[in-house]
């Protein structure tokens, strides 16, 4: 059993993962040529750096912060890149604002794979909020 959840960690921690490998390639990037990062990508690299060692102590919380981070980088809040490809788009009538694609598809898997786990956190704090309420 134990293996069992060792292995769905690994995939847990896989868009983490891709996300610091990204922010890593671009601060090489930054240190290795002349262009300067702006306070979001000091601010990113701040967030990523806590959400490794939150990984290790707190992994609800750092699956959490790890959506969030891809939240924000989706939405041009934290740049994970140093330039970014984006567009605007329209699903049928409903215009989506500007994304970047990247951010946006490790997004995406970050929800395939955390579906059922997020949702089991969403059931354990409302269970928990109806019981401290109860009391």
């Amino acid at each position: 059993m134990s293996t069992k959840i060792n292995k769905y960690r690994i995939l847990q921690i896989t868009p983490f993962i891709i996300m610091f490998c990204i922010v890593a390639n671009t601060w090489v990037i930054f240190l290795s040529t002349e262009y300067e990062a702006s306070w979001k990508h000091y601010l990113l690299l701040a967030f990523i750096l806590i959400n490794g060692i939150l990984y290790s102590r707190k992994w609800k919380l750092a699956v959490l912060l790890t959506g969030f981070l891809l939240i924000c980088c989706t939405f041009y809040l934290l740049p994970p890149f140093l330039q970014v490809e984006s567009a605007f788009i329209h699903i049928g009538p409903i215009p989506i604002p500007w994304i970047e694609y990247w951010s946006f598809l490790i997004l995406l898997i970050y929800f395939i794979i955390n579906f059922n786990y997020l949702i089991e956190l969403y059931l354990d704090f409302k269970e928990h909020r109806k019981v401290v309420k109860n009391k």
